[in-house]
């Protein structure tokens, strides 16, 4: 029975590889795209377009197992005309779920990073042919040939959907980008499911249809190796439809026939066009206060607890890409922190909650808007514990390594320091003495415990920051000016309520007098009435927190008791 069970396997293993084989056969080759040589010379001078890392329409946001372009540009790019293809894309998608979002996880992509890549997959595949034309066939199936590949033309796009609701990618039966498996071809579904491997057949496979349904309608080619891949306007994207005009003519047509609209791009060669936008996209742009927070951290809980403290419902989607408020005009975009003032500077968000570190750094053009008082740190000049360094002073001539040049720079500077040589480092910076690499660090501090284990002491306070509210001047005092206004009001009036208690008790009226004087000293009595029947007054009092206890003990020495003591939930001078 065993010997059976393994016969049957190698059979239908050998017949999968052999449907593989076949659908592979079925792939753009190399030699097929070589034979499109005709250039659209004034199409080809169409500019790119940026496409935003935030938002609720199409978004572009490198998969952090392929961001080899991200040094190079920080959002990813491509032609304008594929951008507002992408767009209408996008709204299809809403149109059958208000809550997809097409990602576009790369765009255009250096000559150079295509080379890198397509030369570490041929020297993979080097031992398993031995013919040369074979070898770099197979390569470009993974990574196309560089002198014929889309990305670097700015026409070619990888996509998946997301889910905000659900917090999750739509199931296309593989993840986005992984290689590692035949799965990835766009037919491979029905494959399986035809002998018998098990899957989530249905669901992908629908999936998959849909999309390329969607991106078909806006005349983009698919890519049958990569059930994400699509292109418009480059070399493959002109073979697809003349093969597939051909086979609905049943005749051949003349390659000299065959007319592509992009042609390969250098980077710095790059022009760029505003985003586009719909009438209809920037009226909701201007109806809703763009407020970008951090992704995760102590800096996003504090924020959606302002944001509820002032009285706003938060809807954020279980990934955080981005949230809705249910009862005010805003909505939230889960960003990297380090991100946070450009995209204020330049737009993209209206305003944001960055830490006061961080906005020095950046050296972003923003208003600063609200000290918000959370998220406290401070940064802090330390030295060996063994060294004999101690003053500031002592270092003229050293070195000092910091993630923060900018502050530790000024720093130096005020202090009369002027021959400092400032080492840059982005993580581990208390290590840098250890091996030699600084004579000292300045580095964020909050319980001392990483610097004593650094063998470090702290030698000054360079400054201590906080969290704070920062806007892009457009937005600040523009359209969106009383939105904002408002919205800064409510903060301001939960921060101030946190420095205050509210008290309430009674004491008999004839001592009236007396505890009157006592509270005109101590706080603010925000509501009082008398029960002339019980000889009582009712009193609420507003205490700042510091002054709390003290003035519970003075009104235990008029034998007041009966003292409640609430929160206050906010406070407007």
């Amino acid at each position: 029975m065993e010997t059976n069970l393994s016969e049957i396997k190698n059979q239908m293993n050998a017949l999968l590889d052999e449907a593989y084989a076949k659908l592979e056969r079925s792939f753009v080759t190399y030699s097929e795209l070589t034979r499109v040589v005709i250039l659209n010379t004034d199409a080809d001078k169409e500019p790119f377009t940026a496409i935003p890392v935030v938002g609720t329409g199409v978004i572009g946001r490198y998969e952090s197992a392929w961001n080899d372009m991200e040094g190079e540009s920080p959002n990813i790019i491509v032609r304008e005309t594929v951008y507002k293809k992408l767009c209408n894309v996008d709204k299809a998608l809403k149109a059958k779920n208000p809550n997809w979002q097409l990602v576009v996880a790369y765009g255009y992509r250096t000559l150079n990073i295509q080379q890198a890549a397509f030369n570490r997959k041929y020297e993979e595949l080097k031992p398993k042919y031995e013919d040369k034309t074979e070898l770099r066939e197979a390569a470009h199936r993974y990574y196309a040939v560089p002198e014929v590949a889309g990305h670097p033309t700015g026409g070619a796009v990888d996509v998946t959907v997301y889910d905000f609701a659900e917090g999750k990618y739509l199931d296309f039966g593989t993840e986005i980008l992984d290689f590692s498996t035949r799965r990835i071809y766009y037919g491979a579904i029905a494959i399986e499911r035809k002998y018998g491997r098990e899957a989530k057949d249905s669901e992908a496979g629908k999936n998959r249809e849909m999309l390329r349904g969607l991106m078909g309608a806006e005349d983009f080619a698919p890519y049958e190796g990569e059930w994400w891949h699509f292109s418009y306007g480059d070399k493959e994207w002109a073979y697809y439809r003349w093969r597939t005009l051909a086979r609905k003519k049943k005749e051949q047509v003349q390659f000299d026939d065959i007319e592509y609209l992009y042609g390969q791009k250098n980077f710095a060669d790059i022009t760029y066009t505003e985003k586009y936008k719909s009438a209809a996209e920037e009226k909701v742009d201007a109806e809703f206060v763009k407020f970008a927070v951090q992704k995760s951290g102590r800096l996003t809980d504090e924020t959606i607890k302002l944001l509820e403290s002032s009285g706003i419902d938060v809807v954020a989607d279980k990934g955080k890409f981005f949230g809705k408020c249910e009862n005010y005009p805003l909505e939230l975009l889960f960003v990297r922190d380090d991100d946070i003032p450009g995209l204020v500077a330049s737009g993209a968000a209206d305003i944001g909650v960055v830490g006061e570190n961080v906005l020095i750094e950046s050296r972003c053009d923003c208003l600063r808007l609200l000290d918000l008082g959370f998220a406290k740190c401070s940064l802090a000049l330390a030295v060996p514990t063994n060294s004999g360094i101690r003053t500031a002073k002592d270092l003229e001539g050293k070195k000092v390594a910091t993630s923060y040049r900018v502050t530790t720079e000024k720093f130096f500077k005020d202090m009369g320091v002027k021959d400092i040589k400032i080492v840059e480092l982005s993580g581990s910076v208390e290590i840098a003495p250890i091996i030699g690499y600084a004579d000292a660090v300045a580095d964020l501090v909050s319980t001392g415990n990483s610097l004593r284990q650094n063998r470090l002491k702290p030698l000054h306070t360079i400054q201590i920051y906080q969290s704070v509210l920062i806007g892009n001047d457009k937005a600040v005092n523009g359209d969106k000016k009383l939105k904002i206004e408002k919205l800064i009001q409510r903060f301001a009036s939960c921060i101030k309520a946190k420095k205050f208690k509210s008290l309430s008790f009674s004491f008999p009226t004839e001592d009236a007098d007396k505890i009157r004087g006592l509270l005109a000293a101590c706080g603010r009595v925000t509501l009082e009435s008398q029960n002339p029947a019980a000889g009582e007054t009712l009193v609420q009092f507003l205490v700042e927190k510091s002054k709390l206890w003290d003035v519970i003990d003075e009104l235990k020495i008029f034998n007041v008791c009966g003292i409640a003591v609430f929160d206050v939930e906010g406070y407007i001078p």
